[in-house]
């Protein structure tokens, strides 16, 4: 609970979660200057975190000259060898966005560019990072928002052009989705989307009256986010829900004045804060809009900034315009500051916060074994009493695995740590040689295939059955999959067409067969294979063709070779018919013709046949023939067949499920976890996996059930974390239970009263930090009958927007409100409110007394009489000035000046067809009829027309307007080149086409829309030159593929310009049209 004031005043960013180096940077503001200052250099500073508690009087540790003026700075975590302490940004005063190395800044004081760009036009006024550090944001003062790749700076994207030219004030990334941000401008709040590019997703919030200046989201709620308005008018904060943006769904007044900077706070979701002009930098309760407390600030300056610190939760950093940087913390901050009590952080204290335990009161054995015991000792050094508190864990001789479990929990969500730990345990340093061992591995070795979302080759190495160019763990690949967001963690999905890869087949099968490979191999004698007739599977399985095609005409079986080969369409037709005429002598000169015409194409493509889809039953009346003849010893060989030989996914999961069962009733139940895998069987495999430890079991099934993305857990897998969750509770570990149960959606009535359970032994919200689940032993407000979420009572909003669903891992379960609050007001155009506060002087350098008591002034009664005007605002330097408020007076009843009758003159027909001289108002589209005669049989009277013709006017009665030379001179054609015309024809063709095939209305006009759009766009940059020669040549290349009408190598192109183009800022105003065009023309 204390206050200190840095040496100077500035932006700041802290320090992310991640970073060795903790501490603030701190830069020269780039909308102040100060002409008292005695150096006007600009510089950026570093402030180690430890110094913030060391030190009385905060200092730079590192302070480094620079050429900019930054208006915010961003710090991203993602760390690299060369980058070990992330890459810190800037947004700069002329529209340019600045990167260094902050390793190097802090460590060996040098400020190294990384890159510098001016692509922005204006101010750059605002820059975020993205949660997992990959991506920034940067918007400025036009309107326009670029994204920036921190793997690879060079060039930036867009994510789509904006609806409307406004000024991009502030934009922050979604804490739960690296995929979406939001942004600001004075009027409205839009939500933008990587995964949908062209324009922002959603816009809402615009509200007469107000003039938004700050966000934050809800770090744990990916839906809600909050707004507040710097209007004087209107300083209110509000939350919004993305689900229903119809209205906001609480509203908060807790300052006088407008709102300059609202912050959430990351550890703890209902703290929020929040700074105003009234000088008011209030904490509060946004759950049940309780002012918690508060900190003192400065007169004489106004609040630019706040912002928490993510890596201490309780600490907080206030930007003032004028004065120096102030951090604050709800806790101590070490060494007190001379001077600076009276602006010490106070806060309730009936409040305790989520990284705060509430303090136990006497003595008491947990569940478990827990003790905790307190006592009082006398410090005669200092003369004063300290209260001790000491808690021991008594552990029990039986032990379910509890750090163990607790370590899954925590990188269950973590692809790269996870395929780690999947890793550590397949390649576990063991002394067992056993068969059992080996097939153990392979049960660890087959999750983590289908944990990585690997293919088939990886799987059939992990079965032993081809050989790895890289058999050790790759943590590249990993690297490179968690960076992925595209890649998906499922099995085995289906396909048409044969890949190397487990999830997609071999590479060289082209055709389908119209029968599966199942259902042709059952009536196969596994049983009479020699040798030979196992290296021909084991080559078949690693799609080793050449071997194949040696081992049958190796056995004289040239016509089964020649079908093999035209099948996979390899280049050995020639050699099988060359063996053939040596063997047998044969000197037909037909042969030989062929022979000499036998092209490297061996066979034609054949239309692709989609295999028949086969029952449960069938699949396992096949599998039960191959398994009668195939050997035991070959178990490994019969998974592998059917994973690289089938083509349909059902097929195989039924394949591996019929194998798994006949090897659980023969007593072989390793063999069938590895088969059940592969179905993604959880049940069956909790059958299977009774050998491993209960905590193994529970992970298998828990990260199968993550890699099938089921929505809910299995009968068996319920039972399984309801047993191992009464163990944690019997063990003490109840926070550990709490974690394990609370993923479980729309579980039986068993599960939900564990889930409640939990949740409270592991001590509620504020130990959790998470939302209560659902109580199912409130029996007087049953689920179905529970009220549904604040919603405004306005009778145009019909019917009422229906709640969402559960929502997927990572996002907290919607729970309704059960209190309603009244519709906060729509207009605040004349909802000026009353204020008890003074404007603060700008002159006063003094301190403020504390504010933390500050509550917002009482409602006044109806009868009271009206109060009197409130006192002038003094604006600041960077205000736009005053207007005058519009005088109200009484509306009168409109009079016509003058009524004018005329007739105008029959002229002849234009050529062409266009009519001239009967427009009624005087226009014809895009010409104009001018008169080169007089106007005949006008007559004008100065006399008050009738009330029919005052309020609906006859077409006799308008004027026609005179010619402007605008509308007369027609702006001169863009002449083009015939390398150019080449690039604008197919695009206009392809527009006109799907134009006259179009059968809805909406396409027809979408594709003028987008027609429109090119050419305003393009057009004119090919003539005048403004694009490089790469991405002529792109274009070109995309312009012939629209006139082959081969679409997808069209859409590859243009999405290889938009990597590789070196004028991004010129193609990013054509580009999203060009790319919705080849869409629609896809479909």
């Amino acid at each position: 609970m204390s206050s200190k004031l840095y040496s100077r005043s500035g932006v700041f960013v802290w320090s992310p979660r991640g970073i060795q180096k903790k501490g603030l940077i701190v830069a020269d503001f780039a909308q102040f200057f100060d002409p008292t200052a005695t150096s006007i250099e600009p510089k950026i500073d570093f402030l180690p975190a430890s110094e913030i508690y060391e030190k009385s009087n905060l200092a730079p540790n590192v302070s480094h000259a620079t050429n900019y003026r930054f208006n915010e700075l961003a710090w991203t975590s993602l760390c690299s060898d060369a980058h070990p302490n992330g890459i810190i940004a800037g947004g700069t005063e002329d529209g340019t966005v600045v990167f260094f190395d902050a390793d190097k800044f802090i460590k060996n004081q040098s400020l190294e560019v990384l890159l510098s760009r001016r692509d922005h036009h204006g101010h750059v006024l605002t820059i975020d990072v993205s949660r997992d550090g990959r991506w920034m944001a940067s918007g400025g003062g036009s309107g326009q928002i670029l994204l920036w790749d921190c793997a690879n700076l060079k060039t930036p994207f867009s994510p789509g052009s904006p609806n409307f030219p406004d000024q991009v004030k502030l934009l922050r990334w979604n804490l739960k989705n690296e995929s979406v941000f939001a942004s600001i401008s004075s009027r409205r709040v839009s939500f933008w989307d990587l995964r949908r590019n062209g324009s922002p997703v959603l816009e809402f919030a615009e509200i007469p009256g107000c003039d938004w200046s700050s966000l934050s989201w809800n770090p744990s709620d990916a839906s809600q986010l909050i707004v507040s308005s710097q209007s004087q008018h209107a300083s209110v904060i509000q939350k919004w829900d993305s689900r229903f943006t119809s209205t906001p769904v609480k509203e908060y007044r807790h300052h006088n004045m407008g709102i300059t900077s609202v912050d959430w706070n990351k550890a703890d979701d209902r703290l929020v804060i929040s700074s105003g002009c009234d000088g008011q930098v209030v904490i509060w309760n946004h759950e049940t809009s309780e002012v918690l407390g508060g900190v003192g600030s400065l007169q004489g300056d106004w609040i630019r900034n706040v912002k928490w610190n993510e890596e201490e939760p309780s600490q907080f950093a206030i930007q003032y315009f004028q004065h120096p940087v102030q951090i604050s913390s709800l806790t101590s901050l070490g060494s007190p500051q001379p001077g600076a009590d009276v602006l010490a952080a106070r806060i309730s204290d009936q409040f305790v916060p989520a990284w705060h335990r509430a303090p136990l009161i006497g003595s008491s054995i947990a569940l478990g074994g827990r003790l905790a015991t307190f006592w009082k000792s006398y410090d005669a050094m200092t003369q004063q009493w300290h209260h001790n508190v000491e808690i021991e864990t008594i552990v029990p001789e039986n032990d379910v695995g509890v750090n163990d479990i607790a370590q899954y929990l925590h990188i269950k969500d973590d692809k790269r740590n996870l395929g780690w730990y999947l890793h550590e345990r397949a390649y576990a340093p063991s002394s067992d040689t056993s068969e059992e061992a080996d097939l153990t591995r392979k049960v660890w070795l087959i999750l983590l295939a289908l944990q990585e979302g690997a293919g088939r080759t990886k799987m059939l190495n992990y079965l032993g059955l081809v050989e790895s160019q890289d058999e050790e763990f790759s943590e590249k690949n990993a690297a490179s999959a968690v960076s992925n967001p595209n890649i998906q963690p499922t099995a085995i999905p289906d396909r048409s067409a044969r890949s190397t890869s487990v999830v997609s087949g071999a590479d060289t099968d082209i055709d389908i067969p119209e029968v599966t490979v199942i259902e042709r191999c059952s009536s196969v004698n596994w049983s009479t294979l020699d040798n030979s007739g196992w290296d021909l599977l084991l080559h078949t399985i690693r799609q080793d063709h050449l071997e194949v095609i040696r081992v049958l005409i190796s056995s004289n079986q040239h016509v089964a070779a020649m079908m093999y080969a035209a099948q996979h369409e390899t280049d050995h037709l020639a050699m099988i018919l060359d063996d053939y005429n040596k063997k047998f002598n044969n000197s037909s000169p037909l042969s030989s013709i062929i022979l000499a015409l036998s092209s490297s194409s061996s066979a034609n493509k054949t239309e692709i046949t989609p295999s028949k889809q086969s029952s449960e039953q069938e699949v396992s009346q096949q599998i039960g023939s191959i398994l009668q003849t195939f050997p035991d010893q070959k178990w490994s060989e019969l998974l592998g067949f059917i994973i690289a030989h089938e083509s349909n996914a059902t097929d195989i999961r039924l394949a591996a499920k019929c194998i798994g069962k006949r090897w659980l009733e023969q007593g072989k139940p390793l063999r069938a976890c590895i088969a059940f895998l592969i179905a993604g069987d959880i049940d069956h495999l909790l059958l299977a996996n009774t050998s491993f430890t209960l905590v193994d079991r529970l992970k298998q099934a828990l990260i199968l059930h993550q890699v099938s993305k089921g929505a809910k857990y299995s009968d068996g897998l319920e039972k399984l974390i309801m047993n191992f969750a009464n163990e944690l509770l019997i063990q003490g570990a109840g926070s550990v239970a709490w974690n394990l149960v609370k993923w479980s959606q729309n579980g039986s009535a068993e599960m939900q009263e564990l889930q409640w359970t939990c949740y409270n032994v592991a001590g509620g919200r504020d130990c959790t930090g998470d939302q209560p689940p659902f109580n199912p032993f409130d029996v007087a407000l049953p689920r179905a009958q529970q009220p549904p979420i604040v919603q405004p009572t306005r009778t145009y909003q019909q019917p009422a927007p229906i709640p969402p669903p559960n929502l997927v891992n990572g996002f907290n379960p919607y729970n309704p409100s059960h209190s309603q609050c009244p519709p906060p007001p729509m207009d605040y155009s004349n909802n000026r409110r009353n204020s008890n506060l003074t404007p603060m002087p700008p002159s006063s350098t003094f301190y403020q007394t504390p504010s933390w008591d500050h509550k917002p002034p009482p409602t006044m009664p109806a009868n009271m009489p009206p109060s009197k005007p409130v006192a002038p605002v003094t604006p600041g330097w960077n205000d736009p000035p005053p207007m005058a408020l519009k005088p109200t007076t009484v509306a009168q009843p409109k009079q016509n000046v003058m009524e004018i009758n005329w007739k105008p003159i029959e002229t002849a027909q234009a050529p062409g067809g266009m009519m001239t001289g009967q427009q009624l108002n005087g226009f014809a589209g895009g010409y104009q009829n001018v008169m080169t005669n007089g106007i005949q049989g006008m007559s004008i009277h100065n006399q008050q027309s009738s009330a029919a013709s005052s309020a609906f006017p006859s077409p006799n009665s308008y004027q026609q307007r005179p010619a402007s030379a605008a509308s007369v001179v027609a702006p001169a054609p863009i002449q083009l080149s015939p390398e150019d015309e080449k690039i604008i024809e197919p695009i206009n063709t392809l527009a006109q086409c799907i134009i006259e095939n179009a059968r809805i209305q909406a396409r027809m006009e979408k594709a003028q829309d987008l027609r429109t759009r090119i050419q305003a766009e393009l057009s004119p940059r090919l003539a005048a030159n403004r694009l490089s020669p790469e991405s002529k040549q792109h274009l070109t290349h995309m312009a012939y593929f629209v006139s082959m009408r081969q679409i997808r190598e069209a859409q590859a192109v243009v999405a290889q310009m938009a990597r590789n183009s070196g004028d991004f800022v010129e193609i990013s105003s054509f580009l999203p049209a060009l790319k919705s065009l080849l869409s629609l023309a896809s479909h």
